[in-house]
């Protein structure tokens, strides 16, 4: 059984082509987080300075963002109540809100856009890794998830320098530009998602074939006559 189970397992060149089929699963989930890395991590004392907080606000601004990240542990809540498919797509709309309502340049439209981002992405991690581990197979899990984030890793490569470049405008171009990206990767997210359920419904059938087939691996010696 074991043999099986692992000679059915795919390569490296199987795996890589599953992660391109999730392209644009991937590549969504990647403008969302790293609009919101560029955004709360490098962009935010920038924006607090243009809206006018004392730089001994930062700190405490900073806890508040820490706070908003632990949100993600209520990620399951969302998902049982919205759905997977629905309530990503809710997190996107809510990310570039927030990165729209940053755009003003006062106080509390500030913050409230950083920590909103900030608790967006929090929220659609545990998602998107859900959707990741329920689409590979039990036996190339860890291979799987790291050929992903190849994929992801190419949409960084793009959107970073991007925003870079936006960043010498000013920060309100930075901003527009996250709250498109929000959207493109709205779009990417609500095309790729069905192709991601379909590939876990594809691994359901392996993954019960190995729970089936586990028990006689565990047989006894003195079971063998």
């Amino acid at each position: 059984e074991f043999r099986r189970v692992l000679f059915r397992s795919p390569g490296m060149g199987g795996l890589l082509r599953r992660s391109l089929s999730m392209t644009p699963f991937l590549a969504g989930s990647a403008l969302l987080a790293e609009t919101a890395q560029f955004i709360t991590v490098f962009l935010s004392q920038l924006l607090y300075q243009r809206a006018g907080l004392p730089v001994r606000a930062f700190g405490w601004l900073s806890m508040l963002a820490t706070l908003c990240a632990l949100a993600g542990a209520r990620s399951h809540r969302l998902t049982r109540r919205l759905g997977r498919r629905r309530g990503g797509a809710l997190l996107f709309l809510c990310a570039g809100a927030a990165c729209l309502t940053a755009l003003c340049p006062a106080p509390l439209p500030a913050v409230a856009g950083v920590l909103g981002l900030r608790a967006a992405a929090a929220l659609f991690s545990p998602l998107a890794l859900s959707l990741q581990n329920a689409a590979a197979e039990p036996g190339a899990r860890a291979a799987q998830l790291s050929c992903n984030a190849m994929v992801m890793d190419l949409v960084s490569l793009v959107l970073n320098p991007a925003f870079g470049r936006m960043a010498d405008a000013g920060c309100g171009q930075v901003l527009l530009l996250g709250a498109i990206a929000c959207g493109g990767g709205l779009l990417l997210f609500l095309a790729g998602s069905k192709p991601a359920a379909r590939s876990a419904a594809w691994a359901a059938p392996f993954s019960s074939s190995t729970k089936r087939a586990a028990p006689r691996t565990n047989a006894c010696p003195s079971d063998v006559t």
